[in-house]
């Protein structure tokens, strides 16, 4: 059992470090610029970045920053539930990536651009690897990152258990609290009766 609580500690730290720096990874590859598109007439260049070249990107990388809270809250089945989306949507993401943006699928995107005044598609004329490369190796720390939420103890304790509140009477060496019940009318009276003060 301590075994179990051990490793659930030392996964947990690492899973959400993961997580964090992948989804900020993406966010950092979303603004730089991956490509630059030129059209063949009027000879303007187009610059595209991550918003364009892999438009689900800023989606994730929001979702996973969500997902550290969440994970820092929940335990059991919600934890698992949380870590399952998030591997399933970055694994995605991650897929297409690799089929698209890195893989030459950058034409396909200068095509949804404007076409110029003969009808031309727009040309990639240059390209960069980092930008994909920080959203590659980003989705790739959100899913580990998931998979090991996702495969940690049982012992993975959310804030819910912190925030339980225990009973009063539970606590060792306190007696629960015997609130001063109201006296019976009739002995009250019969004290002012006698001229006693029955608070006293």
């Amino acid at each position: 059992m301590a075994e179990r609580a051990a490793g659930a500690a030392r996964l947990r730290p690492l899973s959400l470090t993961l997580i964090a720096v992948g989804a900020l990874l993406v966010l950092v590859s979303q603004s730089m610029t991956w490509a630059v598109a030129a059209t063949a007439v009027a000879g303007a260049s187009i610059p595209l970045d991550g918003s364009v070249c892999l438009p689900a990107g800023r989606a994730v990388a929001l979702l996973a920053l969500a997902a550290v809270g969440g994970l820092l809250a929940a335990r059991g089945a919600a934890r698992l539930l949380i870590a399952a989306l998030l591997m399933g949507v970055s694994l995605v993401v991650l897929v297409g990536l690799l089929r698209g943006a890195v893989l030459g699928g950058l034409a396909d995107v200068a095509a949804t651009l404007p076409r110029a005044i003969d009808g031309s598609v727009a040309m990639i004329v240059d390209r960069s690897t980092l930008p994909p490369a920080l959203s590659v190796l980003g989705l790739v720390a959100v899913l580990i990152g998931g998979l090991l939420a996702l495969v940690a103890p049982g012992g993975w304790s959310g804030l819910s258990r912190r925030f339980e509140h225990a009973r009063p009477d539970s606590a060792e060496g306190v007696a629960p609290q015997s609130a001063a019940r109201p006296s019976d009318p009739v002995t009250v009276w019969q004290a002012l009766d006698r001229g006693e003060d029955p608070t006293g």
